[in-house]
């Protein structure tokens, strides 16, 4: 299958998936201890300034999905988890500039379909506050 887009290939991972393998050992080795999640001042792009080692992270849910493991032609920024999203965002980004509208969903259809093979099941753990 010729993908649409040279940079959507399995050998441009994103970094977005881990072994769980530490987190595992820890868990098992301290099974009474809770777990407290932060996110390190990279992770906060509008406080560009803080002077905060460590931002916690009050709102955390941990769910199984699929998302797109590898990177995607929408944004890099984004993690989708669902089909509908993705399709939603590709069409977002062609029907605006592509006319005829006829073509706007060709080529709409042509790019979340070689999407398709990325879509990766794994743990996710959602952070907010």
């Amino acid at each position: 299958m010729k993908l649409s887009y040279p940079y959507l290939r399995q050998t441009r991972p994103t970094d977005m998936l881990h072994s769980a393998e530490k987190l595992r050992q820890l868990i098992i080795e301290n099974p009474d201890l809770p777990i407290c999640v932060a996110a390190g001042r990279e992770a906060n792009p509008w406080d560009p300034l803080s002077e905060l080692p460590l931002m916690a992270c009050c709102v955390v849910d941990v769910k199984v999905v699929e998302l797109i493991a590898y990177r995607h032609t929408v944004n890099r920024y984004l993690c989708f988890t669902e089909r509908e999203e993705l399709h939603t965002a590709l069409a977002n980004r062609h029907l605006p500039y592509t006319h005829p509208v006829e073509k706007a969903e060709a080529l709409i259809e042509k790019d979340f379909a070689d999407h398709e093979p990325y879509w990766q099941k794994c743990i996710l753990i959602c952070v907010d506050n």
